[in-house]
């Protein structure tokens, strides 16, 4: 046996070390003994018999003949080309009811799904079902519930279409929740959708003037009230969007949340405004960076402020798969029917890696998603947080030239500390 590579020791006070293990997400504290000190300093000769097992498990010490960087790459190969599952995201209309002061998609002119396009995704799909063990589809736009009528059409093929080759299907909506109304709702359940994801930016004030319908109108008060009832029929996840202008008042979410049962019964999580899309370039000045955004939470955090986020969502994980740009079973499907790999770049010129009027795809624009190798990156395969990111957004990559570290490189000691006190049940 030898140590991990990838455990990361914290001083967590006199008489004990916090020790996490990036590649596994493991935490643990340990007593400051002779053989602790051997294992930190990367030796295992110490380690008690009965000890080994539960480090091993842990990811804190691996057998010799095992590099962990192989495991790391029979990780992301493993998800980045596996044929178990298609992902689909589906654009049903460009259009949208809302005006977002940060959005990032070109709203000059909007399209609708045509029936030619639907029967050629309903063509596109079928011959890749005797491929795959499930299906699972993400309806984006626009605001795909103003094309609802889109959606339960192509469901109800794609539900039969699965139901007759024995494929697992999975539906989600990403939604701004305004039209999620309960007859919507009904309908949605009708058709497999099983979770939504809608966001909220703040109190009704705030998140009014960053979201508000394209008149000006608000939507927070119709948005909570229609979450109020879908909890009951939808796994929800509430996304709120943050940025230098909003991040304190988002905070006073919690309360609003807790008070319409929400918090409890919804996945929340924090999302950045980000400047590098075309879009956002001019609100470059209101963005945070994945670390300064960690760090302002982690504050919070450690002055036992109480966030809509729960710490547990905070927790770093290790990434075990690849993002779906990278994924081999994984499309953007615009409605005109042409085909991208991320969410960022659909109808952008150029960024197409084909459609669903081509016979063959545009390698050039797949493969310069796919080729993307974060192992080829010297920095990347000597760094300690490389399971936490694998590379980041690939987007990201391929407009700077670069990876782009993520927030936990720069305060990942600190998480440690905060989440190993609340093992340890102490203050700091």
């Amino acid at each position: 046996m030898r140590a991990s590579d990838y455990t990361i020791w914290v001083d967590l006070n006199e008489t004990r070390w916090a020790a996490y293990n990036a590649l596994t997400g493991g935490l643990a504290t340990f007593e400051r003994t002779r053989w602790v000190e051997t294992l930190r300093s990367g030796r295992v000769e110490e380690i008690p018999p009965d000890k080994a097992s539960d480090l091993a498990a842990g990811g804190y010490v691996v057998e010799d003949q095992v590099d962990e960087l192989d495991v790391l790459k029979y990780r992301r190969d493993a998800s980045r080309f596996s044929n178990n599952q298609l992902a689909l995201t589906i654009m049903p209309t460009t259009r949208c009811n809302f005006s977002c002061y940060y959005c990032y998609q070109d709203r000059s002119q909007t399209i609708d799904m045509s029936e030619d396009t639907k029967r050629r995704l309903i063509e596109f799909i079928r011959p890749k079902l005797a491929e795959v063990r499930r299906l699972v589809v993400v309806w984006f736009g626009g605001e795909p519930l103003l094309a609802a009528e889109t959606i339960a059409r192509l469901s109800e093929v794609l539900i039969g279409d699965c139901r007759d080759r024995a494929v697992e299907y999975s539906s989600h909506v990403v939604t701004n929740g305004y039209n999620l109304t309960p007859s919507m709702v009904t309908a949605l359940k009708g058709v497999g959708v099983n979770r939504i994801q809608v966001t909220l930016d703040g109190p009704a004030e705030v998140h009014d003037k960053r979201r508000p319908l394209r008149g000006g109108e608000p939507t927070f008060e119709t948005i909570v009230a229609n979450l109020s009832e879908a909890r009951r029929a939808f796994k929800i996840t509430l996304r709120i969007t943050v940025d230098r202008k909003n991040f304190n008042d988002a905070l006073r979410l919690r309360g609003i949340l807790q008070s319409q049962g929400l918090l409890e019964d919804c996945y929340v999580h924090l999302g950045a405004t980000q400047h590098h899309t075309p879009a956002c370039s001019a609100l470059a000045d209101d963005c945070f960076g994945w670390a300064e955004l960690n760090d302002r939470m982690l504050q919070l955090l450690e002055q036992g402020t109480e966030l809509p986020v729960s710490p547990e969502h905070l927790y770093p994980r290790p990434h075990m798969g690849c993002c779906s740009a990278t994924n081999s079973q994984a499309v953007v499907v615009y409605p005109d029917g042409r085909l991208f790999k991320c969410f960022e770049t659909v109808g952008l010129p150029g960024e197409a890696t084909g459609s669903l009027y081509e016979s063959r795809p545009n390698l050039k624009h797949t493969l310069k998603w796919m080729a993307l190798d974060v192992f080829q990156v010297p920095t990347c395969r000597r760094c300690k947080v490389l399971p936490l990111c694998l590379g980041g957004c690939p987007r990201r990559w391929l407009q700077e030239g670069r990876p782009v570290c993520m927030g936990w490189k720069a305060n990942l000691q600190r998480w440690i500390l905060y989440y190993a006190r609340r093992l340890a049940g102490t203050q700091a």
